[in-house]
């Protein structure tokens, strides 16, 4: 009997081991299996070079990785010990955009618009022409000139449904990209399985999003109920607030929500050994560390 136990022992212990090597071949943030190390760090390995952005810059590696825990699923791990206020990682996330009822705020830069410029084509407000020229609104504009009932909604300055189809087209812009923004924005969860449980909201969602960018938007051919509803159940899972400025006594004002990848996969927890800060100017999030993080330890 004991050398049957000893057997077992080392049989557990080549598993573990196993296992242990395998978790280490893949890609630090989507798990892909990988072998290229990082030969600064030599603590990650990555599937590819926009990964490799995402974990070094300059001559910083961020002190992160992501993994599984069986009852939680996907989280992040710090890969060695971290300092309090240290720089744990920068998601630049993949959408954002106005709330599903906002104030007139730009469509670029998301800041509030009182002066009454509206882009000539779509006629939604917007700080100026330079917005206007923007990269987030330049792939919407013609979409959005397709309808102005919802621009009507916002001339003035209450709160209004004239921007609820924006965040979720820019959602569904980006799942027909399917590039590496995409595939890591759909790594994460939608809940979907919760729609029967909230009627009323979905049943809002039905009125003023999905048929609106299917009938009045002429977006049916390009996508199924199956994919607005996707798009908004990861914004509704995963998006965090964009309050803008977020500063010690300065009032915040709510501008619209963002979708960031990598910081959704972080736990929540009551007591948090991390926090967030998003720059009104690029929309980047910083993660920093608020007290000692040992390595190995859940983020």
């Amino acid at each position: 009997m004991p050398v049957k136990k000893s057997k077992q022992h080392a049989s557990d212990k080549e598993k573990a081991a196993k296992t242990l090597k395998e978790a280490e071949e893949t890609c630090f943030l989507c798990l892909k299996q990988s072998t290229t190390r990082c030969q600064d760090c030599n603590l990650v390995n990555y599937c590819s070079e926009e990964h490799f952005r995402l974990h070094k810059q300059d001559d910083y590696c961020f002190p992160y990785k992501s993994g599984r825990i069986a009852e939680k699923g996907r989280v992040l791990f710090a890969t060695r010990d971290i300092k309090p206020l240290e720089l744990v990682l920068i998601d630049p996330g993949t959408v954002v955009g106005p709330n599903y009822k906002s104030r007139p705020v730009c469509l670029q830069c998301l800041r509030t618009v009182e002066s009454g410029f509206k882009c000539p084509k779509c006629q939604f407000p917007m700080c100026g022409q330079d917005c206007v020229q923007g990269f987030r609104h330049r792939l919407e504009c013609e979409i959005l000139s397709r309808n102005f009932e919802r621009t009507q909604l916002t001339g003035q300055n209450i709160p209004s449904h004239g921007y609820a189809h924006l965040t979720p087209l820019r959602m569904l812009l980006l799942m027909e990209s399917a590039g590496d923004l995409w595939f890591r924005t759909n790594q994460l969860m939608d809940h979907l399985e919760e729609e029967n449980v909230h009627i009323e909201e979905w049943s809002w969602y039905e009125t003023h999003i999905v048929e609106f960018l299917k009938k009045e938007l002429k977006l049916a051919s390009r996508f199924t109920n199956e994919d607005i509803k996707h798009a908004i159940g990861l914004l509704n899972v995963n998006a965090v607030c964009l309050q803008f400025p977020k500063m010690i006594g300065a009032p915040s004002t709510e501008v619209g929500k963002g979708c960031y990848p990598i910081f959704a996969i972080m736990s929540h927890h009551c007591i948090c050994n991390a926090r967030y800060f998003v720059d009104p100017n690029t929309f980047n999030m910083y993660v920093r560390a608020r007290v000692a993080i040992k390595a190995g330890e859940e983020l």
